[in-house]
């Protein structure tokens, strides 16, 4: 599972049924449940203006604290290839990547380290902003 501190003496914890569950640290309990993986949420981050993201097998999603509601999903994510012309950005995956961390860039960007060596950049509307494969820049 994965943590991510949010106002008000909540944390969100990343499940591995596909839920994030937002805790009450004061009160010690779950006070609501986001659902929309399909897979294991293995990272969570808060953006900080009523936002989190999550990461999980080929995608990202933003959902509103305070509603639970998934505002948008980009994926899939991760690898690199394709045409920059195409309609998807240049973006082709063959097989679905792990998102293994997400790190909010300031509150309307996000970055994802994807388990395939590359970070991918994500606006809040779930447009993927650039691509940058590590593994290129170590020698």
């Amino acid at each position: 599972a994965s943590l991510a501190a949010l106002p008000d003496d909540r944390v969100a914890a990343g499940c591995k049924d596909g839920t994030i569950e937002v805790w009450d640290v004061l009160v010690g309990k779950t006070v609501s449940a986001f659902t929309g993986h399909s897979r294991s949420v293995t990272c969570v981050t808060s953006l900080g203006v009523g936002l989190l993201a999550s990461g999980s097998l080929g995608c990202v999603k933003l959902w509103h604290t305070g509603t639970g509601r998934c505002i948008t999903t980009c994926g899939p994510i991760g690898g690199i290839g394709g045409d920059p012309d195409d309609a998807d950005g240049g973006f082709s995956v063959r097989d679905p990547v792990w998102v293994d961390c997400v790190a909010a860039i300031d509150d309307e960007r996000v970055a994802a380290g994807m388990e395939d060596g590359t970070v991918v950049v994500i606006d809040h509307h779930g447009r993927v902003l650039a691509t940058i494969d590590l593994r290129a820049a170590v020698p």
